[in-house]
């Protein structure tokens, strides 16, 4: 029998933990204080930044919520951690940043399941609010029925094609718990991820905050933006993990 590798950390530290230690638990810790205590003043900021924007530019903007560093050329992006060109600092579980009815569109891509499950009707009613009406919202997760396959049928062709990925990716040996370790990766991203949603989910939530024409689209199409904004697709193209899921405020 092959010996079980549980946790893998590839060269350039994606994707992965290194050991736990001490020190390094100490400053997250820190930051995440510092976070804490200088929320307030950063969102205030971030306000007056974005309405001066506003201010200058006629037409409404794009806006990519949990973004990263960087976003797309045309769009704003918000984001708690990192910051960029075109990047503003703002805690999605406070009301968004931006009026009423002053955005043009809303991508939500592999975001909502870093929230807790009860944060999720709160962000997409500010998401309809600041959207303005008609304009689209899209919204993109790891979809929790690929990972119920992966548990009940671990050996069917869709499950397999999601564990060849994530060897593909994280260059992982196959063992007899790949399967699981899919699973888990999808459902914890080794405790980045917390709410577990799939298409039907998302839709209800979506209608519930007043959104209309909530669809699921298939992977790398799009109903009502021209072009599909997705930036995760466009980095790993392969990848058949996560559902997408449209609808008009």
């Amino acid at each position: 029998m092959r010996r079980l590798t549980w946790r893998t950390v590839s060269p350039n530290g994606d994707w992965g933990l290194a050991s736990p230690r001490s020190w390094a638990e100490a400053i997250d810790a820190i930051v995440e204080l510092n976070y804490a205590l200088c929320n307030p003043l950063r969102s205030a900021i971030t306000r007056t930044r974005i309405s001066r924007r506003l201010q200058r530019n006629s037409d409404p903007p794009l806006v990519d919520i949990g973004c990263g560093s960087a976003v797309s050329p045309g769009w704003w992006g918000i984001d708690y951690r990192r910051h960029g060109a075109d990047v503003y600092y703002a805690d999605l579980r406070d009301p968004l940043p931006f009026p009423q009815s002053s955005v043009a569109g809303i991508l939500a891509e592999h975001v909502i399941e870093h929230l807790f499950f009860d944060d999720l009707p709160r962000l997409l009613a500010e998401c309809h609010r600041v959207l303005r009406q008609g304009a689209p919202i899209r919204i993109v997760s790891p979809d929790a029925r690929k990972i119920a396959r992966l548990v009940l049928s671990p050996e069917s062709r869709e499950a397999q094609d999601l564990v060849a990925e994530d060897h593909r990716v994280h260059h992982w040996p196959r063992t007899e718990i790949s399967a699981m370790r899919t699973a888990n990766r999808l459902s914890h991203q080794w405790g980045q991820h917390i709410s577990l949603v799939d298409p039907h989910l998302v839709i209800e939530m979506l209608t519930h905050a007043g959104f209309t024409s909530a669809i699921e689209c298939e992977p790398g199409m799009s109903r009502f933006f021209s072009q599909v904004p997705d930036r995760h697709q466009e980095r790993f193209p392969r990848s058949s993990e996560a559902f997408a899921v449209e609808a008009v405020a």
